[in-house]
């Protein structure tokens, strides 16, 4: 997914992204993030690439687009639900 794509964040259904304004989508998980994700907010970094910054049931996550992965950010949020 590049740094134009559109992302999705769902309850139950982790992250999806589509690169063709919607046209087609893939789910982003099982890249260090679990299928089963809920992710209440999203944040892009359009400085940082095609990173976007996800809070969910389990913390934050940071989406690297180049490498397609998630990181987990370690905070003092991680067993919260992050809104």
């Amino acid at each position: 997914m590049t740094a134009m794509g559109v992302y999705v964040g769902t309850v139950g259904m982790s992250m999806w992204a589509s690169d063709d304004g919607g046209e087609t989508w893939a789910r982003l998980y099982g890249r260090g993030l679990y299928g089963e994700s809920r992710v209440f907010s999203l944040t892009s970094q359009p400085a940082n690439g095609s990173s976007v910054l996800a809070g969910t049931d389990q913390g934050i996550y940071r989406w690297y687009g180049r490498e397609q992965r998630w990181e987990h950010l370690p905070s003092q949020m991680d067993s919260t639900q992050t809104w």
